[in-house]
């Protein structure tokens, strides 16, 4: 966050590891799409596919946790939620694609601590049409 946020906000903010703050995240022509409740996947104008959880104690949002890049797809002009966790990317410049989020319980490292960890889920399946336009993509 830029230094807006505490001019604007009593909420205390917690210290940003290296990696964090190390990021340039650049937010000018992404689009976000909700995958349930509780997580969203942030596309970013690049491409990037950037899975985020929101962390809340009770109504209060506590925590937005990013996780690292998923996949990388071609400039997104479009991005539209399907059912039972498929979000569609569009694209007018490449090929577009259909992307799944899976929730996977996965043992973590101790070495990960706190840091979200993003699992690709190889058991997804998907059937391909005649043409061969659509390559599944798990999140």
């Amino acid at each position: 966050m830029n230094g807006w946020f505490a001019r604007v906000s009593d909420v205390q903010t917690t210290s940003l590891t290296a990696d964090e703050a190390a990021r340039d995240l650049q937010l000018e022509g992404s689009h976000v799409s909700f995958v349930d409740d509780t997580n969203f996947l942030v596309i970013l104008a690049n491409g990037v596919v950037i899975p985020v959880e929101i962390v809340a104690e009770g109504k209060t949002v506590s925590t937005l946790k990013m996780g690292a890049p998923q996949a990388q797809t071609t400039l997104p002009s479009t991005v539209t939620k399907g059912p039972d966790g498929y979000v569609f990317i569009g694209s007018t410049s490449g090929p577009s694609i259909l992307v799944k989020a899976d929730r996977l319980e996965v043992e973590v490292p101790e070495e990960a601590g706190d840091q979200p960890v993003g699992v690709v889920n190889p058991a997804t399946t998907m059937d391909v049409d005649d043409d061969g336009l659509w390559s599944p993509i798990s999140c």
